[in-house]
């Protein structure tokens, strides 16, 4: 985890905003690795936004089923 000052608000100007700390979430069994902030879960959920390509904070959902790969259909 990368801590770092400072938050980090929604970029919809609701109630979501989180710390800015950004944690890399590893599959122990594949070594793939996710990186995203705090506030990406709330934001995939709530709008269906996976991130912006301009700051470089997009999380694709390709690379989330990498990670958690149990939520491919099949296993």
């Amino acid at each position: 985890m990368a801590p770092m000052c400072g938050s980090l608000k929604s970029p919809f100007n609701d109630k979501y905003s989180t710390a800015i700390r950004f944690p890399r979430i590893t599959n122990l069994r594949t070594s793939k690795t996710l990186h995203l902030s705090y506030l990406h879960p709330y934001l995939i959920h709530q709008y269906g936004f996976y991130g912006s390509h301009k700051n470089k904070s997009y999380v694709s959902p390709e690379a989330i089923v990498d990670v958690f790969d149990y939520l491919k259909s099949g296993n």
